[in-house]
C-alpha cells in the first residue's frame, strides 16, 4: 500500500492532549485526519474495525495515531500495513499485556519509566520510553487573575471514592477477616512507600484464591496479565490512592483555603471547598494559574513516571508540590523547579512555609515553567516520535 507522504490518523474518543498534539504535528507539515468512534471492546468490535478499515483506505496515512494502546487499532493497522504509533498516558493499562504488543508495525511510547523497563525486560522490543508534555503556547493564552479559581492549596483530580472506582469496597465484602487484615495491612504499608511498589509482590496464593471468591476477575483471553497484576493494579492502587488523598486534604485543610476540583460533587471534608468538575482545556489552566500550591498525589499505580498533571502545572507557571516519583529527578531539580514530599508530616511542613514564602514559591514556579518550555513540549515530544519511528 502507499501511504500518502503527508496524512495521519489520529484516534480521537475523549482522549486528553489530541489538540495540542495534532497542532505539533501540523507545524510538521503534516495532514490529520480524525478517527472518531466508539469502542465496544479493545480486542475486537467488527462495526469499528469495518469502520477503521475504510478509513484507513480513504486516507492512506503514513501512519497511524492514538494516546493509549488498542490491540484492535494494532491489527487493523497489521492487517492494512499501515504503522500504529501511540503514547500512553493512563496506568494501569491493561491492554499493554496483550500478546498485540509484539506487533512489528507498532510504536508504544510509555512514560513510566518503570513500567518500560519492565517489558524491554520481558523482551518486548516495540517499546519505548517518554515522558508526558505540555503546550506551553495553548496556556499562555490563559490569565491569572481569576477570583473564583484563586486559592492557597487546590487539588485536582479523582478521589476514587465513586462507585465506578468502588472494587476494593465491593472486594472486601466477600473476604474473611484474615484476608481483610492482610489486605489492609499491605494497603497501609504500601500508602508510607513511594518509588515502588509492593502491592502485587504482596498477594500470595493463598490470598490470591480468597480475592478470586469473594470477587473474580478475569483476565483477557488475549493478554498475559495475571491476576494478581489485575487486583494489585485496579484494586489496592486505586484504594491506596483513595486514603492517600482523603488524609492529605484533611491534613492540608487547616493550613489555609483549600479548593477541590473533583467528579464527586457529594464529598464533603471539614475546611476543604468542593468545587466539583473541570475542563480540561476551558476551566484547568485557570486553577493552576491562581493557586498559591498546586498539589499532585499520583495514582499509585503510576510507579515512577511524572503524572500529566505535573506538566500541566508547570505549562502555566503554577507552583507543583508533588509526592516523590522517581522520574521527576531525571529531568527536574527539587527545590528549584519543584518541591515534594515523603510523608504528610512532611508535606504539611512544606505547606506552612511555602505560603509564607511568595518569593520562593513564584521562583520555583518560574523555573519550571521555563524547563518544560525548553524541554517537554508537544513540538519537542513529536520530533522525538518521528526521529524514533523513521517512517
Amino acid at each position: 500500500m502507499n501511504s500518502t507522504e503527508r496524512h495521519i490518523l489520529i484516534y480521537d474518543y475523549k482522549h486528553y492532549g489530541v489538540l495540542d498534539i495534532r497542532e505539533a504535528f501540523e507545524k510538521k507539515g503534516f495532514q490529520i485526519d480524525i478517527f472518531s468512534r466508539p469502542l465496544k471492546d479493545n480486542l475486537k468490535d467488527s462495526e469499528f474495525e469495518q469502520a477503521l478499515e475504510q478509513a484507513l483506505s480513504v486516507c492512506l496515512p503514513k501512519f497511524m495515531f492514538s494516546f493509549n494502546f488498542y490491540p484492535v487499532i494494532s491489527n487493523i493497522c497489521k492487517k492494512k500495513g499501515i504503522p500504529y504509533v501511540c503514547w500512553v498516558y493512563d496506568s494501569p493499562l491493561v491492554s499493554l499485556y496483550s500478546y498485540t504488543v509484539i506487533n512489528d508495525n507498532n510504536y508504544i511510547f510509555l512514560f513510566d519509566s518503570e513500567q518500560y523497563n519492565d517489558l524491554r525486560r520481558k523482551g518486548i522490543s516495540t517499546v519505548y520510553y517518554l515522558p508526558l508534555a505540555v503546550n506551553v503556547d495553548r496556556l499562555s493564552r490563559y490569565r491569572s487573575g481569576e477570583g473564583k479559581y484563586s486559592c492557597d492549596i487546590s487539588f485536582v483530580g479523582s478521589m476514587y471514592d465513586e462507585e465506578k472506582h468502588a472494587l476494593y469496597k465491593r472486594l472486601y465484602q466477600g473476604l474473611s477477616e484474615y484476608a481483610r487484615g492482610y489486605l489492609d495491612g499491605v494497603i497501609q504499608i504500601q500508602k508510607n512507600i513511594y518509588g515502588t511498589s509492593v502491592l502485587e509482590a504482596a498477594i500470595t496464593p493463598e490470598i490470591l484464591q480468597a480475592m478470586q471468591e469473594a470477587l473474580c476477575v478475569t483476565v483477557n483471553p488475549d493478554g498475559v496479565e495475571t491476576p494478581a497484576y489485575t487486583y494489585a493494579n485496579y484494586f489496592l492502587a486505586r484504594r491506596v490512592t483513595e486514603l492517600e488523598r482523603r488524609e492529605v486534604l484533611e491534613r492540608l485543610g487547616k493550613l489555609g483555603q483549600f479548593k477541590l476540583y473533583t467528579r464527586n460533587w457529594l464529598l464533603q471534608l471539614p475546611e476543604i471547598v468542593n468545587m466539583g468538575p473541570v475542563d480540561y482545556y476551558n476551566d484547568m489552566p485557570y486553577i493552576f494559574k491562581n493557586s498559591k500550591i498546586n498539589l499532585n498525589i499520583t495514582l499509585r499505580s503510576i510507579v515512577s513516571g511524572i503524572p500529566l498533571r505535573v506538566f500541566d502545572i508547570m505549562g502555566c507557571g503554577g507552583f507543583v508540590l508533588t509526592n516523590y516519583q522517581q522520574d521527576m529527578f531525571e529531568y527536574f531539580v527539587p527545590e528549584e523547579d519543584f518541591v515534594f514530599y515523603s510523608d504528610l508530616d512532611e508535606l504539611s511542613d512544606q505547606c506552612k512555609f511555602l505560603l509564607k514564602h511568595e518569593d520562593i514559591r513564584k521562583k520555583i514556579a518560574g523555573n519550571g515553567y521555563e524547563k518544560v518550555k525548553k524541554y517537554h513540549t508537544f513540538d519537542i515530544r513529536v520530533e522525538e516520535i518521528l526521529n524514533t519511528i523513521k517512517i
